[in-house]
């Protein structure tokens, strides 16, 4: 009993040494160097052009330029006296003042026309008053022919001027179909 009291001390001696031994060992806890990388270039900003053109009757407020996608930028169509912004070409937008995000190359001109006047609708002369009122007060001179208009007379009110302007147009393109500012095809 002696001998297997024996074997067992051993047995549970070495089972001891090796279980320590086992634990003591030293794991490798260091990395290997990472390989060095070099950072990615930033990439370079895309950029467009904007083209803003000027037309006859007004003026931008800038001609454009290269600007970053993105960039927003502001342009407004300024008319001149006697004309009236009515849009952009290149644009669908209506308004004088645009602000445009930049995300393409992009062309604008804006479009300006004559203000229409009456006066201007009729262009062989102005109405003038006629002297003394009666019934009629003001006529106007169509191809020498004289259109008169009614005054304000017995609570029936004087005709518009407009309405002699209208008339004066009727009246010519009825005598001469062919004369400057008619539109036959309309």
């Amino acid at each position: 009993m002696k001998k297997l009291s024996f074997s067992l001390f051993i047995i549970s001696l070495l089972t001891i040494v090796f279980f320590f031994s086992c634990s003591a060992e030293e794991k490798d806890t260091s990395t290997a160097p990472a390989a060095v990388q070099s950072p990615e270039p930033e990439p370079e900003p895309v950029e467009y052009t904007l083209s803003v053109s000027t037309s006859e009757g007004g003026s931008v407020s800038s001609e454009g330029g290269t600007y970053a996608e993105g960039t927003e930028v502001t342009i407004t169509a300024t008319a001149n006296e006697g004309y009236e912004f009515i849009g952009w070409e290149g644009s669908n937008e209506t308004r004088n003042e645009l602000t445009i995000p930049i995300n393409s190359n992009i062309s604008l001109s804006p479009i300006f026309q004559t203000i229409q006047t009456d006066e201007s609708l009729y262009s062989s002369g102005d109405i003038v008053p006629i002297e003394p009122i009666v019934f009629y007060a003001r006529e106007l001179v169509v191809n020498g022919i004289r259109l008169i208009a009614a005054a304000e007379i017995g609570g029936q009110q004087a005709v518009p001027d407009f309405w002699i302007y209208k008339t004066a147009r009727v009246f010519k393109l009825l005598i001469d179909k062919d004369s400057e500012g008619i539109d036959t095809d309309a």
